[in-house]
């Protein structure tokens, strides 16, 4: 098969975002673009994260916004601030609105 030398200037900025994303997906800018025209279009989902409960459990979108919305609420009810630990089941189910 015959080669040929592809270049598009970008800039400088844009490129490292673009770059650091691929990366974080396990891949680079040229091999993306290879397995573009491979598999006729885009061969993963356009997603850089996924979230997943304690349970490995994928989390749907609807209920990280509903989360996000509690949090809001949360915030404005209650001024005083509040470090929420990740690993903490009781500060995970106050995200989720489960009980503790």
């Amino acid at each position: 098969m015959a080669s040929k030398l592809f270049q598009k200037r970008v800039d400088v900025d844009f490129l490292e975002r673009v770059s650091e994303i691929y990366d974080s997906l396990g891949t680079s800018v040229g091999n993306a673009f290879v397995k573009f025209k491979e598999c006729k279009g885009v061969p993963f989902e356009l997603r850089q994260a996924v979230y997943h409960d304690e349970n490995r459990e994928h989390v749907a979108d609807e209920e990280l916004e509903s989360a996000k919305l509690r949090l809001r609420k949360y915030i404005k009810e209650n001024a005083t601030a509040r470090r929420l630990d990740v690993n903490s089941k009781e500060d995970i189910a106050l995200l989720f609105d489960e009980e503790r």
